[in-house]
């Protein structure tokens, strides 16, 4: 009797048909990685990026909606794309509602510091963008949305030997 393959496995083969452009294949292989391990977070994660790179914002909206409550453990990859679901929904309050949420709550998400950034830095809010950009910095120093966040707050502040800086540091 042959075993199962582990997740991580599938995911493989998962990418692999994708990338060969066999989506019906690459779904149908979601699908059994999905039945078989329900809590697998990167095939969540990746089906979630499939529906953004789509556009199918409410379809993922929804499912990331429902993956925040169904597995606590995926509550800050969830939000991150809820709130990227809805800041190109044009919600870009609500997607900074969810984020701040989820810090309040004591998570440290790097990708949900350096998605928080962005909305902020859009806003105009330099001093909260550059927190939450140097947040992901401290925990991953070579993030690049972070390091490009902290250029661009350095430019709107004026300073451009900071952001050539930055620049020298991304490099």
């Amino acid at each position: 009797m042959t075993s199962m393959p582990s997740p991580a496995v599938l995911m493989t083969e998962l990418r692999r048909l994708h990338e060969a452009g066999d989506m019906q294949a690459a779904m149908a292989q979601l699908d059994d990685i999905l039945s078989a391990h329900p809590d697998f977070m990167p095939a969540h994660r990746w089906r979630l990026d499939q529906l953004l790179a789509q556009g199918a914002l409410d379809e993922a909206l929804t499912l990331a909606r429902s993956l925040r409550f169904e597995f606590p453990d995926m509550r800050a990859m969830a939000t991150v794309k809820q709130a990227t679901a809805l800041d190109r929904l044009g919600q870009v309050g609500a997607a900074r509602r969810v984020l701040l949420e989820l810090f309040e709550d004591g998570a440290a998400d790097v990708p949900a510091c350096a998605l928080l950034g962005m909305l902020l830095l859009r806003d105009g809010s330099l001093n909260r963008a550059a927190q939450m950009f140097q947040a992901a910095l401290d925990a991953a120093p070579a993030h690049p949305a972070a390091l490009r966040g902290l250029i661009d707050v350095a430019l709107k502040r004026g300073r451009p030997q900071e952001a050539l800086d930055l620049c020298d540091r991304a490099a």
